[in-house]
């Protein structure tokens, strides 16, 4: 979804970083093929996957389920899409 926004600004002359910043959420390899470089957050589907069926046992074993559950993610990879902001 991330690449078709690139091509979409591109193609009406938006300037990314300038204008509007992009992130890819996923860590999409094809985000080092574009310019500028796509920023991306690696998720790993074997940690999603592993958290939802440790979820799906403990509700099968009747065990009190938290609303929200976290899983870490590896750092940022830093492209060239997303514009530093000082605050």
């Amino acid at each position: 979804m991330s690449f078709a926004f690139m091509i979409h600004f591109q193609e009406e002359k938006v300037s990314v970083p300038e204008d509007i910043s992009v992130i890819s959420l996923g860590g999409l390899e094809i985000g080092r093929y574009i310019y500028p470089h796509l920023t991306t957050i690696p998720l790993s589907a074997y940690e999603q996957g592993k958290k939802c069926a440790q979820i799906l046992l403990d509700i099968i074993e009747e065990k009190k389920v938290p609303m929200h559950s976290k899983i870490k993610i590896k750092p940022v990879i830093e492209g060239g899409s997303v514009k530093r902001i000082n605050i």
